[in-house]
């Protein structure tokens, strides 16, 4: 009888039992070490079930340099990154992929997931936001005065 141990690790890695779908996802490798998916969610595991950086690391972006084009490889990449609390690699990770596989609507949730391209709008509209003006009281009032009940994180609600 033949097991998909891929579809078997994708379960365990969507129940959060990471151990379990980092043994499913080596016996997805070692039956077909070539597929670009199994590597890259074998990586993905291994971050998450070991705590393996370079390990984890590694495997995704060999997976990414076998198929530049799958989306799916710059998530789990990306996801390695933010495990370890990389925000600006997991960033740049999302770029790479939207410059390879432009109309991934996953690659572009993801970004708005982590909520990415958000800025506050400038203390003074009619100026432009590299003002200096708005550069130095946004940076006094950001730092300095209580946040806002209901504006951005933080607060009183």
């Amino acid at each position: 009888m033949h097991t998909d141990f891929f579809t078997l690790g994708k379960q365990h890695l969507e129940a959060h039992k990471h151990t379990d779908a980092l043994k499913y996802f080596g016996l997805a490798v070692e039956q077909n070490a070539n597929l670009a998916e199994y590597i890259s969610y074998y990586g993905l595991s291994l971050a998450l079930a070991r705590n393996d950086l370079s390990g984890s690391v590694e495997k995704c972006t060999y997976a990414i340099k076998k198929c530049v084009w799958k989306a799916e490889l710059y998530l789990n990449l990306c996801r390695v990154y933010l495990h370890f609390g990389n925000r600006t690699a997991a960033l740049n990770t999302l770029m790479r992929g939207l410059r390879y596989a432009p109309a991934s609507r996953e690659l572009f949730e993801e970004l708005a997931r982590l909520n990415f391209n958000a800025r506050r709008p400038p203390i003074f509209a009619n100026l432009t936001r590299e003002h200096p003006l708005n550069k130095y009281f946004g940076l006094f009032f950001r730092r300095h005065l209580p946040k806002i009940p209901g504006k951005g994180k933080g607060g009183p609600p």
